[in-house]
């Protein structure tokens, strides 16, 4: 009889652990259908932000012509003030200062 009652106790143990195997499975393929999920609205996202950037793209094309078109360009070129210096040509009291700052530090004044 105490045989027969551990046959039973060890069916149920083993029947407790299928059932508890079954139900880790059911979780885990939950768990895997809820990642598939997730990642294909990540993909989902990523191509509609790709899309928009698209658009966005298309309309700075589209709008750049009708910006340039806006505005009239200078054809010929303009001449300025001609007795200012330009870039690089200083007058010849600015190269002399250049010359005169040569020592860093200036020096003592003489006591005599």
């Amino acid at each position: 009889m105490l045989a027969q009652e551990a046959d039973d106790q060890l069916a149920l143990d083993q029947e407790a652990l299928d059932h508890e195997a079954d139900d880790q499975l059911a979780d885990d393929q939950l768990a895997l259908d809820q990642e598939a999920l997730d990642h294909e609205a990540d993909d989902q996202l990523a191509l509609l932000q790709e899309a928009w950037f698209q658009v966005g793209s298309v309309a700075a094309v589209d709008a750049q012509p009708a910006a340039s078109k806006l505005f009239s360009f200078v054809v010929e070129s303009v001449t300025t003030n001609r007795l200012s210096p330009a870039f690089g040509f200083a007058s010849p009291s600015a190269a002399m200062a250049a010359t005169t700052l040569v020592v860093p530090t200036p020096s003592a004044p003489s006591e005599s």
